[in-house]
């Protein structure tokens, strides 16, 4: 089949530039490396023509094949949400590379390459023992990028890959629990004699209330730790903090969204066995959590001074909306409100795909901004806009759209989890009705609250005048041509689906078909409510368009105006300091322009402020540097972590270098796991 030959060769090319990296150290290596970057090229349009051929004809595609373990099976399917999702890897993955395969090393290049396929096999794997296998080799591709390439001043901060490995494995070992019960719960054989271990099967019956909900927590957190889900993203600040620009391009945009996608397509296969009468309660755990870790997530960006984890701590807040969105969509298939959980479902997908690409947008200027000012510390930059035009206007593109603003692409998908939380108010009882009101005040205070921190990020950053030697040297002649045509391809658009978010609507609408379907709707979507979702995105298309041309022509004006203009520059009322360029240190900083906020979000971080010892009357200059943790690592994960360090501390004589011993531990182990297959 042609995905499988796909990924192949992108596996293949992959695997070759990491040995290259390491081993290559011949005249030919220019050579192999544009060889091997175009056949990777090349397979990602291979994956992508089959996901359009998947979309456009609406079936699904089941194929398997060699398999050389005794358990598991290469069984594996690609319905309509596979192939849209699918679809956004390979072309946002191509996006980063073409942005990263003149600058990067093989190796970086390599993992990526390898990468994408694994998504490709997440996505579409069948068994447990495949997908565990992809799952993995997903994680340990992130290992590359967490290796101490951060910028020089967090060098100090380097727990990046401790944190990054903690989470996967955490991940990883939830999902090692949960998937085989479900495959066992959906009708898979366990045995001695191996076979495949299916977890897509179908279940006959609800499950008692422990295995339920215990089955619930693990897939919340198996799926929901990677995608950064409260109260598993303490690993967030550390992570994006330690890593290159790129790396939250490619977890933010590309692994923490088949990680959502993955977790919302579970739990839509676990209605059956969940019942009816718990699924109501799944419906507001989730809006909850979806509520918890927006607010989380603008907490973290409004304590932050970096633009890398600021972006890290607003995919967490929308991921929030995102599982806001399918808390309702559930709701409404426990209350039969089909309409409801059809606008729910239109915006969780739909806002996945506006959200992957104001993402990636954003996380790709950035590189933009670090490479050539080796920092994204917002106290060290300033005055971007006139020196990096092109990159600004992507970063400001990307950050108006997550700020919600019409006429850009994230406003239509939010508006379509709003449209449906109204209509929920109406149709899903006493206390869905409550909570859809309380989820519609939040939302809105979200909505509020990216608008300040986006706003900051764009004032300090790229207005007013530079703050250090190097923000004032920087200049987009030196960025590739690649970087600067993917940051206007993507700065299009988003603008082209903020102004016709019907074509959105036409890339996720049998996803949305495929959702209602998979949750019990048998027609899919109803021509009353696909009747009403276009309606309102013809009339945002008209507003949009109205709101579009009325900037341009206003701009058109307004340059009108001033080339015809005398314009006399002069000082302006300054306190006698002159607004030169050595008046930046009168410009707001981050901690002046945020501390405002600081007091809605206080208890959700948690602040230290080092001060220096001022020990005489004239002191020379001197720095306050406050040092900001995530309120929930802080408060609860390091009491636990030291805690379980202080009692595991005592069997370090295991250590012992006695070959024997570890003999006796490995025969150990593999008694325990033949029992546990044993029992299952």
């Amino acid at each position: 089949m042609i995905i499988q030959v796909a990924w192949s060769i992108s596996f293949i090319a992959g695997l070759s530039l990491i040995a290259l990296s390491i081993f290559a150290n011949t005249a030919l290596r220019p050579q192999l490396r544009r060889i091997l970057l175009s056949a990777a090229a090349a397979s990602m349009v291979m994956a992508a023509v089959v996901s359009v051929r998947t979309l456009a004809s609406g079936s699904a595609v089941e194929f398997t094949g060699p398999w050389f373990l005794p358990i598991g099976s290469c069984a594996m399917r690609i319905g309509v949400s596979e192939a849209m999702m699918l679809l956004l890897v390979n072309l946002f993955g191509g996006l980063i590379l073409a942005s990263l395969w003149r600058e990067e090393s093989e190796l970086d290049l390599g993992a990526l390459i390898v990468l994408i396929p694994a998504l490709g096999v997440c996505l579409a794997a069948r068994d447990v023992i495949l997908f565990l296998i992809a799952w993995e080799t997903m994680a340990l591709c992130g290992v590359v990028w967490q290796r101490g390439r951060s910028l020089p001043e967090d060098h100090y901060f380097g727990h990046g890959l401790w944190a990054y490995l903690a989470s996967a494995n955490l991940a990883t070992g939830c999902l090692m629990v949960a998937l085989p019960l479900l495959a066992k719960l959906g009708g898979a054989e366990f045995g001695p004699a191996g076979g495949p271990l299916l977890w897509d099967g179908h279940f006959a019956s609800e499950a008692n209330p422990v295995t339920a909900w215990g089955l619930v927590f693990l897939v919340l957190a198996g799926f929901g730790t990677k995608a950064g889900l409260f109260p598993f993203h303490v690993w967030i600040r550390t992570v994006y903090r330690n890593a290159p620009a790129h790396f939250g391009a490619i977890s933010s945009g590309l692994m923490a969204k088949v990680s959502l996608f993955l977790l919302i397509r579970t739990l839509i296969r676990m209605i059956p066995l969940l019942g009816p009468e718990r699924l109501p309660w799944l419906a507001g755990l989730l809006m909850l959590i979806g509520m918890a870790t927006g607010l989380a997530g603008l907490a973290g960006a409004l304590t932050s001074a970096r633009i890398k984890v600021i972006l890290g701590y607003s995919s967490m807040e929308n991921v929030g909306i995102i599982l806001i969105g399918t808390g309702l969509a559930f709701w409404g298939v426990a209350r039969e409100a089909w309409v409801v959980t059809t606008f729910a479902f239109v915006g969780v997908w739909f806002h996945i795909l506006n959200h992957m690409l104001a993402k990636t947008c954003l996380f790709l200027a950035s590189r933009n901004i670090i490479q050539q000012s080796s920092t994204d510390d917002l106290a060290r930059l300033g005055g971007l806009h006139l020196r990096m035009p092109v990159t600004a206007a992507a970063f400001g593109a990307g950050a108006l759209a997550l700020s919600a603003m019409v006429p850009l692409n994230a406003f239509n998908s939010e508006l379509m989890i709003y449209d449906g939380l109204f209509r929920g108010v109406l149709a899903l009882g006493p206390v869905g009705r409550d909570l859809a009101i309380v989820a519609i005040a939040v939302l809105g205070l979200m909505g509020g609250l990216a608008a300040a921190c986006f706003t900051g990020v764009w004032g300090l950053g790229f207005l007013g005048n530079p703050r250090t030697a190097a923000a004032e040297k920087v200049s987009e002649a030196e960025l590739s041509p690649e970087n600067r045509w993917i940051a206007k391809f993507m700065t299009f658009a988003i603008i082209v689906l903020g102004i016709l978010p019907i074509l959105g609507y036409f890339v996720v609408r049998r996803a949305v078909a495929e959702s209602l379907v998979n949750s019990g709707y048998a027609e899919g979507i109803s021509r009353q409510a696909d009747s009403d979702v276009r309606s309102l995105l013809l009339w945002l298309s008209l507003v949009a368009s109205l709101l579009f041309m009325l900037l341009l022509g206003l701009k058109r004006w307004r340059d009108r105006r001033l080339n015809a203009a005398t314009i006399d520059s002069g000082l302006t009322w300054d306190c006698g300091f002159g607004y030169t360029d050595s008046f930046a240190r009168g410009q707001y900083g981050p901690l002046s322009y945020f501390d405002p906020l600081s007091a809605y979000v206080s208890k959700w971080t948690w602040q230290k402020v080092h001060r220096p010892e001022i020990r005489e009357p004239f002191p020379a200059k001197m720095r306050v540097r406050i040092e900001s943790v995530d309120g929930m690592l802080h408060y609860v994960y390091d009491p636990i972590f030291r805690f379980v360090g202080k009692y595991m501390s005592r069997l370090r004589w295991i250590q012992a270098g006695s070959i024997q011993l570890y003999l006796a531990m490995m025969a150990l182990t593999l008694v325990a796991m033949l029992a546990w297959v044993a029992v299952l």
